[in-house]
This record gives C-alpha cells, structure tokens and sequence, in this order.
C-alpha cells in the first residue's frame, strides 16, 4: 500500500514540476529599445498607475499579480559618477521610506548595481531585487522585481534571469 502511494506522490511531484515547467519556460516577452538600452521583458498587464509610489521616470510597470515589474529612467546629477550617486540616493530612499526597507545585499560598481530589499507592507514581507545600468553621462536604467517574499523565488526569479540576460547597455 506505502508503494502505492509514494508512486503516485512521485508522479503528482513529476506531473506538478512539469506543468510549472511549462507555464515558466512558455512565459512570452517583449522588447524595450532604445537609443541607449535594450532588453527583453516579460509579457504582462500594465500596472495600474494608482499603485506606483514613484511615478516619476518610469518607463514600464507590469504586473502578472504575482510578480511586478518596473523599469524606470533615473537622471544623475551633472557631476555626480553612477556609483556615488546611487548610494546616496539609497542612503536618502532609508531615510524616507514611507515603508523602512532592510537591504539584503548589495553591490553597487561605477556603471552597474545590484540590490536586494526586503520591507512590510500591511504586515506582507516583500522582496525587492533591483539592477542598475548607467547608460550616459547623466542617466541610468533601473529594472526591478518585486513580489511577497514568500512568493519571490517561484514567480519573479525565473523572468529575472532571462530579463537581466537580455540587457544591452549600448
């Protein structure tokens, strides 16, 4: 009888991961292009704009109710280098924050960054994974991800990796 059933359990677990499988790897993207930055990003419903804390540079804001998406335009100040820029305006976002963040991880180089948040809101713990990508003299892209910690892993990671691999920073 034990038999029985753990085949049946291995086949639920094969059937399951599979359908999983198929629903991440039939995921459909579009391309974002322009004269500075290219990238392929995923295939979802715009995000109502009501639900965007800052609306100012993005670009494009999507979600698949499980995973949004942001991809926004940040203006550096003439003067100020990518690298010292972004860890000040990181250092004001905590000082800010409607909703205090605890950052994960960080790396932020001259012409790249990477940084993962997690902060609460009405008692959900989100994940944030941000990528920065310094484009000109004065501008970088910022793409980021975010979703329900406990969420993160299964439905924001998969679209993450191919997203950042598709990045042209040109």
């Amino acid at each position: 009888m034990f038999k029985k059933f753990l085949i049946v359990a291995i086949l639920l677990i094969i059937i399951i991961g599979g359908i999983w499988y198929v629903v991440l790897n039939n995921q459909k993207y579009i391309t974002y292009k322009d004269n500075s930055f290219k990238m392929k990003y995923p295939d979802w419903p715009k995000t109502d704009e009501k639900n965007i804390l800052d609306p100012i540079g993005i670009k494009l804001a999507l979600t698949n109710d499980n995973c949004g998406f942001v991809l926004k335009i940040v203006d550096t100040p003439v003067g100020e280098n990518f690298k010292s820029y972004t860890e000040k305006r990181l250092s004001e976002q905590q000082l800010q924050s409607v909703y205090p963040f605890e950052i994960i991880s960080m790396e932020i180089l001259d012409e790249t960054s990477h940084i993962e948040s997690l902060f609460t809101i009405n008692n959900v713990q989100i994940k944030s994974v941000s990528y920065g990508y310094f484009v000109n003299n004065n501008q970088s892209y910022v793409i980021a991800f975010i979703a329900p910690k406990d969420q993160f892993e299964k439905f924001c990671q998969p679209v993450i990796n191919k997203t950042i691999k598709s990045v042209i920073v040109k």
